[in-house]
């Protein structure tokens, strides 16, 4: 383990913290607070405009998807996304813009329409329907559906529009008017708050927010969407006299990005200001408090309760990352480090921790960079769009980029999934088209004889006859089911549940098309505009629409109706209840379909996919319990999201259930007895899970961090054995067996029952008992960090070597003091540490840009430790080296506060680095050499290093720096 390592562990422990309130901040119950998946509805992402989306992250390398054709001119703002279409705003000749929607599969534009208009149209595009700034007085919202535009509705604003933002159905428009709330299809307004507003407004939750001139200064005010009052409000800094505001809703911080009047230096884009944000969940009852103005480049980014921005001071200008009560502000570059990403945040974006800015790629789990396109510095919008990145360029251009590797990944065949409904199955495509019809397979394609010919079908026309089949290459279809309840899977698992989404909105939508046919009994306009709004977003019919909303301008026009009869009232409201219990229920009833011994994923996935939207039922967390054995199934309320990953593990490993034995015999296993020990020196409630290599031991109330370790260890152990099968010997029976604890102070008080006293004063990520036949891991709860988890991979291959390697005859103690060949025992364990782990595949890779290669490629040749040196190296001499300090030195794959390195650090990054080198390079030809070296020197005979390996220390050195220096792309430092 490297010596810095408690350090850098709690700051991604902190990173990590980060992260679960960025998750938990995705599951939120407030409206608007993050963009869904395949949806990227307006200016920020979401109605309360926090640039984060649901969607999986391009982790890259990225390779260009294709490029907007047909646009009627260059592009502004932010491409929009709904589903499998994007709509871009362009601009025309003078006094001209228009709107036009681009097809995500291939980037045609199937559709454009032209305003009259100076002013930008700043549109919401959700579900469908554009709803947009028109004229300078009017808001108008466009339907798209068939590849055509057609108007919806329309309303002429008393005064200059400043702002608008859509919701549903709610239109909320800023104006020196007021703020003013419609509901689509209603010509009045619902509320008017008669008080001028200026810049855009955002909602979260109850409230709608918006910012109100006062002469110089300016007020923030949280409006109550039902009835328009201000539930708080409060006075912030100087605002520029226009319509620049733009504000964020993070979960307590309300962040208002507004101009300045006097900007200061380094082209600064405006004020910043935070107001403290408290909420009474269940209350239309809000506080503001507390503003505190900052100077920005750009715009903020929400990152879980935090936010990143290029922050300018007096001196200096930084990429940072901000708790939003300022309590915590992380440093992760400047022009010193990294000037490269210390650039205006305009359009950037994130997706699950990733940020995205100036084409650039940066996951805040590890600090790494993933990737970086060149030529698109400082330059445009980037928008996550299912399995692409949208990028308006600078000079009005709309590109996609994809993840390069995942192109044309064909899909796998899952027997035993879901049952199909009454139209006889579904075909959903990479592309969100979806396709109702027969379906069989036909070799490597699926052909389907449609019911219908979807209006998102390539090339459908409106009206056209439905042909006799159609074929689609295999590798195109993300999901399939039909009446031999056979389902097609994408080897992306995270895509199942979307594409049933997309299958359940479209059944919806005839189910609305026919309340709207019954609709027509109505006389009451009110219950009729409820309609016929529900409707509207769920995709119904046109021609049904058409009639319905024909029907409320004449009751209103002809002050008709007023109410109906208790019969039709009935009637409607008991199949509005239905629609919105079906709707619900749609996606669970397929997740309650799957049977419990279908193979493969399918019902984690679907049960996992229900879960995710935020819904709960009692039918599907039984469900969840059912796929647990009966030993680890939880008692009382549990997360059934932390359940499922768990049993998703149970489902695709070969895993025992240990117990401990009832009394010891010759039937009693290694692992039960270990399993027994626990809980008599531990506590009662542990379990084993077994895996073929090792067993991991925990109380069961943390089933995802047992999982990720169960996956891990087996990895980790596999891969040793493979590389260290040399001999039949065996050093100690049973496998490596890991004490998994998910509090510290109990891991604590085990640790010093048994006289060992933890290595860490707090936080212990991974220990373990050099004497002891066990691992003690410490993880926090809910770990999903990469990189603590492997730092306990690095610490299952230590012990593991000392204790388990086959190679190594019994009895053969390693004293890391005298060992010789120190080089090759520490750098296989940081070589452990920095793999790239694929936990659901169960494999592992070479990191290319692993932190080892990174200080071997940077640091000049005098800085290293000569390699002749380190390859004589003894652990006594190696732990000398931690009183000398080194360099300054700053990371260039990754963003964090430059670290002053010390010898043995940097010792250990090239013990690493060689040991990479070795098991990666020369097509593998050194690695059994190496695996011979390391069973040798831990046995106390160590070879001759020239002898060996063929070279001398100092030749090898020299190409594991080229090696380095290659795989992290660096020149030699000057």
């Amino acid at each position: 383990m490297r010596a810095n390592g408690s350090a850098v562990i709690v700051r991604f422990v902190a990173a990590l913290h980060a992260l679960l309130l960025l998750a938990a901040s995705a599951l939120a119950q407030e409206d608007g607070s993050i963009a869904p998946h395949s949806g990227w509805s307006v200016e920020g992402g979401c109605a309360a405009r926090t640039s984060a989306s649901r969607e999986r992250p391009l982790r890259g390398p990225v390779a260009v998807a294709w490029t907007a054709a047909g646009l009627p001119g260059p592009a502004v703002g932010e491409p929009l996304c709904s589903g499998p279409f994007a709509l871009v705003e362009c601009t025309g000749g003078p006094g001209v813009r228009w709107i036009a929607v681009i097809r995500l599969a291939d980037g045609a534009v199937v559709a454009k329409r032209s305003f009259k208009t100076d002013a930008p149209l700043q549109p919401t595009f959700e579900g469908g329907l554009a709803t947009m700034r028109v004229a300078p007085k009017k808001v108008a919202t466009i339907r798209f559906r068939n590849n055509a535009l057609t108007d919806v509705w329309s309303v002429d604003v008393p005064d200059r529009v400043a702002g608008a933002i859509a919701f549903g159905r709610e239109v909320y428009v800023t104006s020196p008017a007021g703020v003013l709330r419609y509901d689509i299809g209603s010509p009045k307004p619902t509320w008017i708050h008669a008080e001028p507003a200026s810049g855009r407004p955002a909602l979260r939750g109850r409230h709608v927010y918006a910012v109100f001139p006062k002469g110089r200064t300016a007020e923030l005010s949280a409006l109550v969407r039902e009835q328009g009052h201000a539930s708080a409000r409060i006075s912030i800094h100087s605002v520029a006299q226009d319509d620049s505001a733009r504000i964020s809703v993070l979960d307590g911080t309300v962040v208002v990005q507004h101009g300045m009047e006097f900007p200061r230096s380094e082209s600064i884009a405006g004020n910043t200001t935070k107001v403290r944000r408290k909420v009474a969940r269940d209350t239309d009852a809000i506080a503001l408090m507390e503003p505190v103005t900052s100077h920005v480049l750009g715009r903020p980014v929400v990152m879980g309760t935090r936010w990143a921005a290029v922050m300018c001071w007096l001196e200096t200008t930084q990429l940072v990352i901000s708790e939003e009560d300022g309590t915590d502000t992380e440093f992760l570059a400047d022009r010193s480090t990294h000037p490269e990403w210390v650039q205006p945040l305009d359009g950037a974006s994130q997706a699950r921790g990733v940020l995205y800015a100036n084409g650039r790629a940066f996951d805040t789990w590890s600090r790494r960079v993933l990737w970086s396109v060149p030529g698109t510095d400082g330059a445009g919008v980037w928008v996550p769009a299912g399995r692409l990145l949208l990028h308006r360029t600078r000079d009005g251009r709309v590109v996609a980029w994809r993840d390069r590797d995942v192109a044309g990944a064909a899909p796998t065949e899952i027997s035993g999934g879901i049952p199909a409904a009454a139209v006889g199955g579904a075909v959903v495509l990479h592309d969100g088209t979806t396709i109702l019809g027969r379906i069989r397979r036909d070799g490597a394609d699926v052909v389907v004889v449609p019911a219908t010919v979807p209006a998102t079908a390539p090339g459908a026309a409106p009206g056209a006859a439905p042909p006799a089949e159609q074929r689609l290459p295999l590798a195109s279809v993300a999901y399939a089911e039909d009446d031999a309840a056979r389902v097609l899977l994408a080897p992306a698992r995270a895509d199942l549940w979307e594409a049933v989404y997309s299958v359940v909105k479209e059944r919806a939508a005839a189910a609305w098309t026919r309340l709207l046919r019954d609709a027509m009994a109505s006389r009451d306009p009110e219950r009729l505009s409820r309609i016929h709004g529900g409707a509207l977003l769920a995709g119904a019919a046109d021609a049904e629409l058409t009639q319905i909303d024909a029907r409320i301008r004449m009751l209103r026009r002809e002050n008709r109706g007023g109410g109906d009869d208790a019969v039709v009232a009935a009637k409607l409201d008991k199949s509005l209840e239905a629609i919105g219990e079906a709707n619900r229920r749609q996606y669970l009833d397929r997740a309650l379909s799957v049977p419990d011994d279908a193979s493969g994923l399918a019902l984690c996935d679907l049960l996992l996919g229900f879960f995710m939207t935020g819904e709960d039922d009692a039918a599907a967390r039984q469900r969840v319990l059912g796929l647990l054995p009966a030993e680890f199934r939880p008692s009382g309320d549990f997360d059934p999201v932390e359940w499922l990953e768990l049993a998703a593990t149970l489902r695709t490993m070969p895993v025992k259930i240990v117990l401990p034995p009832k009394k010891d015999g010759p039937d009693v296993t290694h692992a039960m007895r270990q399993v027994g020990i626990a809980q008599h020196r531990w506590r009662k409630d542990v379990l084993g899970v077994e895996t073929p290599y090792m067993v991991v031991v925990s109380p069961v109330s943390g089933p995802a961090e047992m999982a990720r370790c169960v996956a891990t260890g087996e990895i980790v152990v596999k891969n040793l054995e493979e590389m260290f099968a040399l001999g039949s010997r065996t050093r100690v029976k049973g496998p490596l067996v890991t004490l998994l604890f998910h509090d510290y102070a109990d891991y604590a008080k085990h640790a010093a029952a048994r006289g060992y006293r933890p290595s860490r004063d707090r936080g212990a990520d991974t220990d373990y008992l050099p004497a002891e036949e066990e691992i003690f891991a410490c993880l926090p709860p809910g770990t999903a960090n990469t990189f603590v988890l492997s730092e306990y991979a690095a610490v299952v291959a230590q012990q593991w070597m000392a204790e388990r390697c086959p190679s190594i005859g019994h009895g053969a103690v390693w004293e890391a003091q005298s060992f010789e060949g120190y080089w090759a025992a520490i750098g296989l364990y940081g070589a452990v540490s920095q793999m790239r782990f694929d936990l659901g595949a169960r494999t592992w890779s070479q990191d290319p840009e692993a932190f080892s290669l990174d200080v071997v490629a940077s640091l000049p040749e005098a800085e290293l430790v000569p390699w002749a040196d380190l390859a004589a190296m003894r652990g006594a001499q190696h732990r000398a080296l931690d009183a000398k300090t080194g360099r300054r030195f700053v990371s260039r794959t990754r963003l964090e506060v430059p670290q002053v390195l010390s010898r043995s650090t940097v010792a250990w990054s090239q013990s690493t680095a060689m040991v990479m080198y070795m098991l990666d390079a020369e097509g593998g030809a050194l690695r059994r050499k190496y695996a011979d070296y390391l069973v040798a020197c831990h046995e106390g005979r160590p070879p001759e290093f020239r002898s060996h390996f063929g070279m001398t220390a100092a030749a090898l050195g020299a190409k594991v720096v080229e090696y380095a220096r290659r795989s992290v792309g660096a020149d030699a430092p000057k």
